[in-house]
């Protein structure tokens, strides 16, 4: 069945407005296992599915809305981990974002990438997206700019860490298309090397001439003082652009984001959450394509050998709210955003069901629909409120001696029914009203019924009849008799059982 029809938990996400810089359309943003509750991935009762094929998001707590996502990777039980985009349509300055991640669905699996709700829908604004967390190097825009390792490398906590003279590229050098603008984005870890220009992300056409890269300079970093660089080359012309100069603030293990753009006018560069615009100054990005390059600025250069991770190329230049936010998100996830507390989902044939003779349900309304059912069943439990009210062919059973219902008016209609099977039970209140061919029963000799009014018939063919009366017919059963000479009298095929 379509979402979200099956899926039996939902908790609200909220990302507070002071991580959101802008105004945003289509922001994929990340959420791992600090943003998820904790019942989501501790493999219990109300887990979601090691490996997250029943995790779904909505913007609202109906599920009306689905959000597309990507579940990278999600891990339930002891040491739980995640990775997981979800596209966010719109986000607003000022204005706290909420969605809602819905899970436990057994036989459940992710969308197909090509389905609205998947993997692609995630990335359609990018030509390639390379995550660089498994061995797999799957292009997630779904535009089929795998990567290829040349070398050795492995995965860490930070990214890929690339061997000596290794770099991970595209299979076509001129693959990517369409680039006469551009954003070009990483993550990168600084290391302590020695000297020269290690590339973090390098594009280039087919003959090596045209090119832009992502770089940083060894020099600086080997001084405490890590220096981000892009550098563009169009012919014999390359022209640098810097991120930041030596002493900024910046050491060795920070992991940056940085980044490219290039709008067909302006070029911005930039580094974590400040972007730097650049005036139309030396050789401007001129070219349509190129293949990309990760780990070294060309096929001969030294190895970036330090973590990468994260790399991204789009068509689109981005705003610079959208890139500040993206920082945001990635850079500290526990503080951008958090989840509530989880719910049940409600629903046809829902039931609450109260087991142990220390729970208890407790409102000043409770309200059941759709032929719902609540259970009471243990000695020491009770149901508790001011207005209980029972619907559409739904019970209320009270099955033990200690059981009761309490309540200022309690109203039964429709051929409802309320059943008091044993002696310690009763049903108190100041207006008991049965109608429409209903009977209330009282089976045994220590019940009674009290009362200012009894009514169990039409009041306008309630008469007294001096020659009818009611008789207790059993040792310990009495009924008072109505004051000033008044008498009881059924009537319409109602019956008063005693």
């Amino acid at each position: 069945m379509a979402f979200p029809t099956g899926w039996q938990r939902k908790c609200i996400i909220t990302i507070p407005a002071a991580q959101i810089s802008g105004s945003i359309n289509n922001l994929p943003v990340l959420l791992t296992e600090v943003n998820f509750p904790a019942e989501m991935l501790d493999g219990g009762v109300n887990s979601a599915l090691n490996g997250g094929g029943d995790v779904r998001f909505s913007e609202d707590s109906a599920g009306v809305t689905q959000l597309a996502c990507e579940v990278v990777s999600l891990v339930t039980g002891a040491v739980p981990s995640a990775e997981v985009w979800v596209k966010l349509p719109t986000i607003n300055t000022g204005t706290a974002k909420t969605l809602y991640v819905w899970y436990k669905k057994s036989g459940e699996t992710q969308p197909f990438v090509t389905d609205p709700m998947g993997r692609n829908a995630v990335w359609f604004d990018y030509k390639g997206v390379w995550h660089l967390n498994d061995t797999n190097w799957t292009d997630s825009s779904g535009n089929g700019n795998d990567l290829t390792l040349t070398g050795t490398g492995s995965i860490t906590a930070d990214g890929v860490l690339l061997g000596a003279s290794s770099d991970l590229r595209t299979s076509n050098a001129a693959g990517l298309t369409g680039l006469s603008t551009l954003q070009l984005s990483t993550w990168i870890k600084p290391n302590n090397t020695t000297g020269g220009l290690f590339g973090a992300v390098n594009g280039e056409n087919g003959s090596g001439y045209n090119y832009l890269h992502l770089d940083v300079n060894g020099t600086e970093w080997n001084n405490n003082s890590p220096v981000f660089r892009s550098k563009i080359r169009v012919g014999a012309t390359a022209t640098s652009r810097t991120g930041n100069g030596a002493g900024a603030g910046f050491a060795q293990g920070d992991i940056l984001f940085c980044g490219y753009s290039y709008d067909g006018i302006n070029e911005k560069i930039i580094l974590n959450s400040t972007v730097s615009p650049y005036p139309n100054t030396g050789a401007l990005w001129s070219n349509t394509e190129f293949g990309i390059i990760i780990g070294r600025t060309n096929s001969s250069a030294p190895t970036h050998q330090a973590p990468l991770k994260e790399a991204r190329l789009s068509s689109v230049v981005f705003s610079d709210t959208y890139n500040i936010t993206t920082y945001n998100n990635q850079s500290n996830s526990v503080a951008f955003a958090s989840s509530g507390t989880p719910e049940s989902v409600g629903g046809a044939a829902a039931t609450l069901t109260i087991n142990s003779s220390a729970n208890s349900h407790s409102s000043n309304s409770v309200t059941f629909t759709q032929a719902q059912v609540m259970t009471v069943t243990g000695a020491g439990h009770s149901q508790t409120a001011d207005n209980i009210i029972l619907s559409q062919s739904q019970t209320l059973n009270t099955a033990n001696s200690s059981h009761n219902i309490g309540s200022i008016g309690p109203i039964l209609s429709q051929g409802s029914s309320m059943v008091i099977l044993d002696v310690g039970q009763g049903v108190t209140s100041d207006d008991v009203t049965i109608s429409q061919l209903q009977i209330l029963a009282i089976q045994n000799a220590t019940h009674g019924l009290s009362g200012k009014e009894v009514g169990l018939f039409i009041p306008t063919s309630f008469t007294s009849n001096p020659r009818r009366t009611n008789d207790a017919v059993a040792s310990g059963r009495t009924l008072s008799s109505g004051s000033e000479g008044r008498s009881a009298q059924p009537t319409d095929n109602r019956t008063l059982r005693i």
